[in-house]
């Protein structure tokens, strides 16, 4: 029985990856939390097609994610200051990131933000 399971399993992937941009768009059309966990555990879909939805629904969190997995740290460290708002989570991503650049450009776009410095200083 749990081959017969397994089998199921592994046929379900393999037909969820065949239409993996599909399953971006309805996932983050009906299930923001299963678009989530997709993109995490999922390399099929189109990088592009992906961001490219999660801006039309204004997704910060998956957008921060996706950037950041291809390297756009600087990109998504902005999008958690200027659309999250959230200092915890900047700060908290930059610590991840392990860049001092990162760093150096959190705290110098933080100047002109006195909840930001404050939130650095507090942590």
């Amino acid at each position: 029985m749990a081959a017969i399971d397994s089998i199921t399993a592994d046929s379900g992937k393999i037909l969820m990856e065949q239409f993996a941009d599909t399953a971006v768009e309805l996932f983050a059309a009906h299930d923001r939390d299963l678009l989530n966990d997709f993109l995490h555990t999922s390399t099929a879909y189109t990088f592009d097609n992906a961001v490219r939805i999660c801006e039309k629904m204004h997704y910060i969190s998956e957008l921060v994610y996706l950037l950041s997995k291809t390297g756009q740290v600087k990109k998504a460290l902005f999008l958690i200051i200027d659309q999250l708002q959230d200092v915890s989570e900047a700060i908290e991503f930059a610590k991840q990131q392990d860049d001092k650049d990162l760093w150096d450009d959190f705290l110098e776009y933080s100047m002109s933000r006195p909840r930001f410095i404050s939130g650095l200083l507090a942590e």
